[in-house]
């Protein structure tokens, strides 16, 4: 595929995780639809449909995880930095809440979205398991790796770090406030780097996973502690 094209391509591939965060949380005020929107449309669409166009479906699904058994190098990275990261977000959320945030302005937000503590450890699960996964095939399985065939190392990760946080900045600014919510973004965006970084290191996204699936636990317990 022609470099410009590739680009093209992809910047709009990565634009669309955003569109659908904003229609489904925004317009439609919405969890559920934005797992459709988010997670099948574009996390899991988007890769599928755009690996069988290319014919190398099976060759792109295995450039992003062939690694795992040969790096438990990686594994152990994703560990340790996810717990680090689990124990910073648990934290950040407790600041935020000593700093004055109001907190059941957040819960009734989240309850319009349709998240209430009848069944947020479902929820909690599937965003700590399945979320995590999901946004790792897209953006360190997906975009990253395509990024990568026309632009440096450096600057892939950067773009596609980029706007991984841009919709981190719609969760954040409508449940905390923007200041809060760019504060959350421009950290969003430096563990995506991260991420990015680990990625390009071990060439398999089961560190990055792992990492991921921590930090997003930590969130979810903070969020079960302080908000419900």
């Amino acid at each position: 595929m022609p470099e410009k094209r590739l680009l093209l391509l992809t910047t709009i591939y990565s634009l669309m995780a955003t569109m659908a965060v904003l229609f489904g949380l925004v317009v439609q005020k919405s969890v559920v639809v934005t797992f459709v929107a988010f997670h099948l449309i574009v996390c899991l669409g988007m890769p599928l449909l755009q690996g069988y166009a290319e014919g190398q479906l099976k060759e792109r699904w295995h450039e992003a995880w062939r690694k795992y058994f040969k790096s438990a190098e990686g594994v152990l990275v994703g560990l340790v930095s996810g717990m680090g990261l689990c124990l910073i977000a648990y934290v950040a959320l407790w600041l935020l809440v000593r700093q004055g945030l109001d907190t059941e302005r957040v819960r009734r937000i989240l309850e319009m979205w349709g998240i209430t503590s009848s069944w947020f450890w479902i929820f909690a699960t599937y965003m700590t398991v399945v979320n995590s996964l999901l946004e790792e095939i897209l953006w360190r399985g997906f975009i990253l790796q395509r990024y990568s065939e026309i632009l440096s190392s450096l600057q892939a990760i950067v773009v596609s770090s980029g706007f991984f946080a841009l919709y981190h900045a719609i969760i954040g600014g409508v449940l905390f406030g923007w200041i809060w919510g760019l504060l959350i973004t421009g950290a969003v965006f430096l563990v995506g780097m991260m991420w990015g970084k680990m990625k390009s290191g071990y060439d398999s996204i089961y560190p990055t996973w792992l990492s991921h699936l921590l930090a997003d636990l930590g969130v979810m317990a903070a969020l079960w502690a302080m908000i419900f």
